[in-house]
Parts: C-alpha cells; sequence; structure tokens
C-alpha cells in the first residue's frame, strides 16, 4: 500500500488513510461488496466508522483559508450522523477526539439528525406538533408525504410500521397505544405512542 506524497506533511491524517484502506482489504476478505464502485466506497467509509476509526476520517475533514481536505466518500455531516449512531449503540462521546473545528461541526450536525430520528412519531420522544399530526393521519388511516411511518389496516389504522432509528430494520406495531417495541435486529428497546 502506498499513502499519497500529500500525507508527508499531513501526518496527522495518515491514520484516516490506512482505516479507510485496511477497511476495503477486510471487506472483500469477507467477501462483502456492492456492484459499484462509489457504493463500495460508501460501505467502506460506513464501515470503518462503525469499527471506531470514523472519528479520523472527520477529523481530517478541514476547510479554512489555507487549506481544504476531505478524506473518504461520505460528507462530513454523513461521517457525523453514523458516528453519532455508534456513539448511542457503544455508548460513547467522540467529541474530545476532533482537533479539526469544521469536523466536529459536522459531526455536531450529524449528531442532531440521529436525534431527530429518535424522535419521530410513533416514538413516544415525539414533539407535540408531531403527535398531533400523527393522530390525525392514523385517524384517516394514511401518512402524508414523507412520514417516517406507514399505517394499515383501514380508517382509522389498526397497524403502523416504521424503521428502526438505530439499524433501520422496519418494524410494525398495532397503532392507537402506547407500548415498547424491541427490535428483533439490533435489539433497542423503543417506547412508542403509536
Amino acid at each position: 500500500m502506498e499513502v499519497h506524497e500529500r500525507f508527508r506533511t499531513r501526518r496527522r491524517d495518515i491514520g484516516a488513510v490506512l482505516a479507510h484502506e485496511i477497511t476495503h482489504v477486510l471487506l472483500h476478505r469477507l467477501g462483502l461488496c456492492f456492484p459499484g464502485t462509489a457504493e463500495n466506497e460508501i460501505l467502506t467509509d460506513v464501515t470503518a466508522a462503525y469499527l471506531g476509526a470514523g472519528w479520523l476520517l472527520l477529523d481530517a475533514y478541514r476547510e479554512d483559508g489555507v487549506e481544504r481536505q476531505r478524506l473518504g466518500y461520505l460528507t462530513p455531516e454523513e461521517f457525523g450522523y453514523v458516528l453519532a449512531k455508534r456513539a448511542e449503540l457503544f455508548g460513547e462521546d467522540p467529541s474530545p477526539w476532533f482537533t479539526s473545528h469544521v469536523a466536529y461541526e459536522a459531526w455536531v450536525r450529524g449528531r442532531a439528525e440521529a436525534r431527530r430520528e429518535r424522535t419521530a412519531p410513533p416514538l413516544a420522544g415525539a414533539g407535540p406538533v408531531e403527535r398531533r399530526r400523527y393522530a390525525w393521519e392514523r385517524r384517516r388511516g394514511r401518512a402524508g408525504e414523507g412520514a417516517p411511518y406507514a399505517f394499515d389496516g383501514g380508517a382509522p389504522a389498526t397497524g403502523v410500521s416504521f424503521s428502526c432509528p438505530v439499524c433501520r430494520r422496519r418494524l410494525r406495531i398495532p397503532a392507537g397505544r402506547t407500548l415498547r417495541a424491541r427490535c428483533g435486529v439490533c435489539g433497542t428497546v423503543l417506547e412508542c405512542a403509536a
């Protein structure tokens, strides 16, 4: 493996480059791949982030009057989102690890998006406006455009399906009552007010 000449003067970013390239090797050995190059690069970045090296890749993001650099194929906010999902799953706080201010800000924006997903109906943490919209749509038996959930069973709806905010697995629960749902894939317990 050869590292580009520009990293002679940017030694703190060599770990990020190596994390990305080593993840390529891991995925190849496991036989995990997509048909296209772009999809494989994104898979590599997400895998590297999930395995714990994502903060290195995000921290290599710099944007100031002197230089502009971004490593990997995810946007900085997407890296922040994946890092926030990992931090939630493993109980981590990667914020002290960042040396790049713009990388930290990207992580904060990604974390905000991940938190927003945890408060979308039918989850109990949804805000009052979202709850009223959800209740109105449930009575009609159909979700509005762009809603993160879908109804079934007529009007009013008897069931609702939505994506697990941790692993994205589609979950289906009865509508019209408060309950706890456990994702069968990642084991996350979700408080729902369906």
